[in-house]
């Protein structure tokens, strides 16, 4: 599925019955709505001022979009091509979500707000303020302290619980937070890393490094620099959506970041894609993960080649992962009857139910 002027997309939302996909573009500020079945162009959605930076579907097949224009839209695609309701923010929306249930929307905006609309009213409910709750540490190149810097503190994602109570939130900060929205507070934080080798992990910079001229891990490379280039560099990164400075430099140090942020249709658990990996929380304390052979590629071959060998513990494990049930009744039909006993001490009691 292309589009006709070759435009670059910037978000994706498929309604709940499969049966549209849109996709907002960066330039032309568009909502293109193709056919699943089919694959034609169906739609242009037109009217934003600025890039599209988050899509997504109600559970009635209503679309909210929100742009770089400062505002987030309402649309029918099945009905019209013109927006419903059009709801002013005071920065720029980064990301957008409706509530379970259809009847509440959820904007993050640029300045680290939280913004909660009633879609049958189109009235604004509640704000939460969470730019101190999301303040990440200090970077290295930064002159100023965390505390007063205005980069880096806001969410780029967010996702209602199964119920609609509490919302999560994630983007360029290390933390992400979930909110109770009735109250609007902060019920818990979590810090995606704890790796001092990243950036903006500490929040407060050694002082043995920090000379009057800035810290002395980043004063080479901005001696070694132009100045305009420079100020170009700084300047471009507190633009909502600048994920990259100045490619011409040749060290750039790591920062961490969570992209998206969701929900489990249950509400138990919830996981996070960020720079670190797929973070994973989970209320339930039987979803225990336990690595095993983690540099060796656990397939029925490898599981033979462990009877084999009579490794019967090993392959009575790597059955376990596989979760083939004809494969785990294979190895247990191998094992010899005086080793049973020597098997079952073997066996980490993670697996016991199992």
């Amino acid at each position: 599925m292309t589009t006709p002027e070759g435009s670059q997309l910037t978000s994706l939302a498929v309604d709940g019955g499969g049966e549209v996909i849109c996709a907002g573009a960066f330039e032309p500020f568009n909502i293109f709505v193709w056919s699943l079945r089919t694959g034609r162009l169906l739609d242009i959605l037109s009217g934003h001022e600025g890039p599209i930076q988050s899509l997504s579907f109600s559970c009635d097949s209503v679309l909210a979009s929100a742009s770089w224009d400062k505002t987030v839209r309402l649309w029918n695609p099945y009905k019209s091509t013109t927006c419903t309701e059009n709801w002013s923010h005071p920065a720029e929306v980064l990301a957008v979500a409706f509530r379970p249930d259809g009847k509440e929307i959820c904007s993050a905006c640029e300045d680290g707000q939280l913004r909660f609309f009633d879609c049958e009213s189109g009235k604004l409910l509640s704000v939460i303020h969470a730019k101190r709750d999301i303040g990440s540490g200090r970077l290295r190149g930064d002159a100023i302290s965390a505390e007063q810097s205005s980069r880096t503190k806001c969410f780029t994602s967010v996702c209602y619980t199964a119920d609609g109570a509490c919302i999560l939130a994630g983007g360029q900060t290390k933390f992400v937070c979930i909110y109770e929205i009735s109250q609007g507070i902060l019920l818990k934080k979590y810090q995606v890393s704890h790796n001092r080798s990243l950036d903006g992990i500490l929040d407060e910079l050694n002082s043995k490094l920090m000379t009057e001229a800035g810290s002395l891990e980043t004063l080479e490379d901005e001696l070694n620099s132009d100045s305009d280039a420079e100020d170009h560099r700084q300047a471009a990164s507190v633009l909502p959506g600048v994920t990259r400075g100045d490619l011409s430099k040749r060290s750039t140090q790591l920062e961490v970041r969570t992209k998206c942020v969701r929900f489990s249709p249950t509400g138990t658990q919830w996981a996070a894609a960020s720079t670190e990996g797929l973070l994973i929380y989970s209320l339930d304390d039987s979803a225990t993960f336990s690595p095993f052979e983690l540099t060796v590629d656990i397939t029925s071959a490898s599981v033979k080649d462990a009877l084999r060998e009579q490794l019967y513990s090993k392959a009575l494990m790597m059955s376990l992962h596989l979760n083939d049930a004809n494969t785990i009744r294979g190895v247990l039909e191998r094992i010899p009857a005086d080793s049973v006993g020597l098997v079952a001490k073997a066996l980490p009691t993670v697996y016991i139910k199992r």
